[in-house]
């Protein structure tokens, strides 16, 4: 029999095996499919973040009708799960981007839409797309607001002088995200 294996094709490598029972949001990869605010979302693609001392973050760029989110998981004593998305530096107003053009650091205090973001932390990494580019990490600076309530998240991401990306969202727990099913063969 595997002769003939051989001879008319190559071994089929090992694909995971997945307890589509048990499905939990650090099963996540490409082509998965699961359930958040009762709509489904694809994981399109998984970056990595590091940032030192072996403290490593993840993230899945997930969509749908209502369009591209990202979906951050963080490992630090707990289980920290936020929801985001990309906003235009714009959006956060003149000054902040005038002073960021400048080469002058965030505020501590940031009002977006009504609501004030405090700066929460200041850190600076590496950054890899996992599925295109998986030898490749480009360093950046990122820092992280927070509400007063501690629910909603605004994040500056520094990528060369004059190059940035904002991102706005909210930490949601573990059950919000369900129907965990692997991609389709």
């Amino acid at each position: 029999m595997s002769l003939f294996k051989n001879l008319f094709g190559k071994k089929k490598e090992e694909e995971p095996h997945y307890d589509v029972t048990n499905m939990k949001i650090h099963d996540l990869d490409v082509g998965f499919i699961f359930d958040y605010e009762l709509e489904s979302w694809v994981v399109e693609e998984i970056y990595e973040y590091d940032w030192g001392d072996n403290h490593f973050t993840r993230e899945f760029k997930i969509s749908n009708s209502k369009g591209v989110f990202y979906l951050e998981i963080e490992e630090d004593g707990e289980l920290l799960i936020t929801v985001t998305e990309k906003l235009s530096l714009a959006s956060l107003g003149d000054d902040i981007f005038n002073d960021l053009m400048d080469g002058k650091q965030p505020l501590n205090k940031i009002t977006y839409e009504g609501v004030d973001y405090y700066l929460d932390e200041e850190a600076s990494g590496y950054f890899h797309d996992i599925n295109n580019k998986p030898d490749v990490w480009d360093e950046f600076i990122s820092w992280s607001y927070e509400d007063r309530r501690e629910e909603l998240v605004l994040t500056i991401e520094q990528w060369d002088e004059k190059k940035f990306e904002v991102f706005q969202g909210k930490y949601i727990e573990e059950h919000e995200i369900s129907n965990i099913v692997p991609a389709a063969d």
